[in-house]
C-alpha cells in the first residue's frame, strides 16, 4: 500500500549507508500533499452528520408520507385533523371526547396542524390538495427528526458509527415505521419527543445544565399531548436520580417544579379557554 511504501522509504533513508555514514532524515511532512485515502462504506451516504445526509432523509420521509393512500387508525383524523380543520375553517367532525359535556382531549396536539391550515388560509393556498397533504409533510419531517436522533442515540450507545448507520438503515427500511409513523397520530409525535428526551437524558450529568431544562420542556409538552407518556418520563427521571443520587434528585426537583409544572399549568389554561370551562 502507499503507507507501507512511505514507511519503507523512510526507514531506508534514516539507516546507515555502506560507508557507515548516516543518511539525512527525510521530513515526513513532505507527504502531506498525498493523504492516505480512507476507505468509506456506502452507509456513510446516509450519515446525518452531513447536510446532504439530513436532506436525503427528509426528502425520503416526505416522499413516503405523500405516497401513502390508506389509513391506519380512525384517530389519525378524529383526534387531530378534523379538530384542526374546525379550529381554522369552522367545521370538522368532533367525536364525543371533544364535547364540552365530557372533554377528555387537549387541543394542544391539533394546534400543530391548525397552524399549517391557518398559514394556508392566510396565503390563499387552502386548496383541498394542500389541506389534505400538508400535514403529511409535517409528519415526514418529524419522522426524519426521529431518524436523526435514533442515529445519535445508537452512535453514543454503541460508540461505533457503522453500527449507528446500520441501525438507521434498518429504521429507514422498516415496513411498519414507513406505514405507521407518517400518520397524524399523537403516538408518533410522542415517539419523536421521547427519543429526543432520551438522547439529552444520556447527556445530562450530575450538574444541572441545559440538557435538564430540555428534558423538562419535552416532558411537560408530552404530558399535555399524551398523559400516559408520564409512565416513560417518570422512569427516565427515576433513573437519573438513581444514577446521580442527591444531585440527580435536586436536578429533577428543580426541572419538574420550575419548567415542567408551569408548562402543564399553561396547558390546563389553554384547555379551559378552548372548552369554556375548567
Amino acid at each position: 500500500s502507499t503507507q507501507s511504501t512511505w514507511d519503507f522509504q523512510y526507514c531506508r533513508m534514516n539507516s546507515k549507508n555502506d560507508t557507515g555514514k548516516e543518511n539525512k532524515k527525510v521530513d515526513r511532512t513532505t507527504f502531506k500533499d498525498h493523504p492516505i485515502k480512507q476507505e468509506t462504506s456506502w452507509l456513510d451516504l446516509l450519515s446525518p452528520e452531513t447536510y446532504k445526509g439530513i436532506a436525503g432523509i427528509i426528502v425520503f420521509r416526505i416522499m413516503l408520507s405523500l405516497f401513502v393512500r390508506s389509513y391506519f387508525a380512525p384517530d389519525e383524523y378524529w383526534q387531530s385533523l378534523e379538530i384542526a380543520h374546525k379550529m381554522v375553517f369552522g367545521y370538522g367532525y368532533e367525536t364525543w371526547e371533544w364535547k364540552v359535556s365530557s372533554p377528555i382531549r387537549s387541543p394542544i396536539y391539533p394546534f400543530f396542524y391548525a397552524i399549517i391550515y391557518k398559514l394556508l388560509q392566510i396565503l390563499g393556498w387552502d386548496t383541498p390538495t394542500l389541506v389534505a397533504y400538508s400535514p403529511r409533510v409535517l409528519q415526514g419531517v418529524l419522522l426524519a427528526i426521529t431518524d436523526v436522533y435514533l442515529y445519535k442515540v445508537a452512535k453514543d450507545f454503541f460508540n461505533d458509527k457503522q453500527i449507528a448507520l446500520t441501525t438507521l438503515l434498518l429504521h429507514l427500511c422498516s415496513w411498519f415505521i414507513n406505514y405507521a409513523m407518517v400518520r397524524t397520530l399523537s403516538n408518533n409525535i410522542e415517539t419523536t419527543f421521547l427519543l429526543i428526551a432520551y438522547y439529552y437524558w444520556t447527556k445530562a450529568g450530575a450538574k444541572y445544565s441545559a440538557y435538564h431544562s430540555l428534558q423538562g420542556i419535552i416532558f411537560g409538552v408530552l404530558f399535555l399531548i399524551r398523559p400516559t407518556s408520564a409512565s416513560i418520563s417518570g422512569v427516565l427521571i427515576l433513573a437519573q436520580i438513581y444514577k446521580h443520587g442527591l444531585a440527580g434528585f435536586k436536578n429533577a426537583l428543580f426541572s419538574s417544579f420550575f419548567i415542567t409544572l408551569p408548562i402543564i399549568c399553561g396547558g390546563i389554561a389553554i384547555d379551559s379557554l378552548y372548552y369554556g370551562c375548567f
